[in-house]
Formats: structure tokens, C-alpha cells, sequence
């Protein structure tokens, strides 16, 4: 699994070695988060949780509260945000970020869409969209995905980031998935699904 790190520099070395060690970084790279600001301030972590008006994310340093900052979630194109607060918890510190902008994707019924699990252990599902909704995403698969888990969707050069609802059989070889949508970025890739090859997960078509 990658490991987080921070730019090149003696104060900030000591600081990321000791955060290696510390299991936060044992994450999918789709979950990896680089974060930047005008001040020079340049710093990689791991998403902790998002939400429509914001995202946690975890770093080995602390970030200035109130800050002017530009997110990079792995594969997404940048977005800028500011941050709300900065606590440190054990080894890391735990940053609570608002975004300044807000995405609604554009997603076609019938688009090809391939699903990631973002927590262990780290399946990934390829299906297509059913429906569409403000809210919600549905997707026939032939994976049964865990209800309350969380996922990255990444469909029509967006990716979402949401947690399963509900998983309905819909024949003996296939499943209904249902995911709530809780942030949505557009992709830096083109096509379908990101070029990020991820070691550990599970591919399950």
C-alpha cells in the first residue's frame, strides 16, 4: 500500500516517518488526498469521511485553520476549500475541510460505472447505472456489495464518493446496488473509469 507523504524537507521528515508507522496510512490510493495553499503549504494525507459541504482528511502536520486551500483527491480534478479546523488525534492530525464549490454529475442512465470499495477489503465492481437522482445512484452489478459500506464511483468522467444503501437481488447473477451521494468531483481521466490500478483490491465483475 503507498504510504503518505510530505514535501522534501528536515523539519517535515521526522514527522513523516513517524506518521508511516501509524495505521492511517493503510489505505486504497483512491482515497489519497493532497493538499495545497498559496502560502507555500503542500501536504498528502488520507480521506477520513466526506460529506456535501466538506471532507475530513488526515495529515502528518498541522494545516492553519481558516486557510485558503486547493484539495487533490486522487484521480479528481482540484477544488478549492478552506479549512474549518485542525485537531491532532494520536500521531495524526485530523482536518476538517468545507469546499468552496459544489458538483452536481452529470450521469447517464445506461453509462458504464465502476465501483470501489474505499474501506477493507477493497473490492472492486463494475456495472451500469440504472438511475439517477439528486440524492442517489442506482447500479446493477454482479457484485453484492455490504450495506453502509463506502464506495467511489466513477462513471461519465465523474467520481462520487457515497456510502450503499440498500443491495437488492435483481436475478441469480446480478444485484440492484443503491448509493447515497455524498460529494461528487469531476475526474481527471477520460472515459468511464480512473487509470488508478490499486494493489489489494479485489476485482469482481
Amino acid at each position: 500500500m503507498p504510504t503518505i507523504e510530505t514535501s522534501p524537507s528536515p523539519a517535515l521528515t521526522t514527522l513523516s516517518s513517524s506518521f508511516d508507522r501509524h495505521p492511517v496510512v493503510k489505505s486504497s490510493r483512491l482515497i489519497q488526498v493532497y493538499l495545497s495553499g498559496p502560502s507555500g503549504l503542500g501536504v498528502h494525507g488520507v480521506l477520513k469521511s466526506i460529506s456535501r459541504g466538506g471532507l475530513q482528511i488526515l495529515t502528518p502536520i498541522p494545516v492553519p485553520v481558516r486557510s485558503t486551500v486547493l484539495i487533490t483527491i486522487a484521480g479528481c480534478c482540484t477544488v478549492p476549500a478552506e479549512v474549518f479546523y485542525c485537531v491532532k488525534r494520536s500521531k495524526a492530525f485530523q482536518v476538517g475541510i468545507v469546499f468552496s464549490t459544489r458538483h452536481k454529475p452529470q450521469i447517464t442512465v445506461g453509462a458504464f460505472a465502476a465501483i470501489h470499495e474505499i474501506e477493507e477489503p477493497f473490492r472492486v465492481s463494475r456495472g451500469h447505472v440504472m438511475d439517477v437522482t439528486s440524492s442517489c445512484l442506482s447500479i446493477t452489478c454482479k457484485t453484492r456489495l455490504t450495506p453502509n459500506s463506502r464506495v467511489r464511483v466513477e462513471s461519465n468522467g465523474w467520481v462520487i464518493f457515497g456510502k450503499v444503501e440498500g443491495v437488492v437481488a435483481s436475478s441469480m447473477l446480478a444485484s440492484c446496488v443503491a448509493i447515497h451521494l455524498d460529494a461528487a468531483f469531476p475526474s481527471l481521466f477520460e472515459g468511464p473509469a480512473s487509470s488508478l490500478e490499486v494493489d489489494g483490491e479485489k476485482t469482481e465483475d
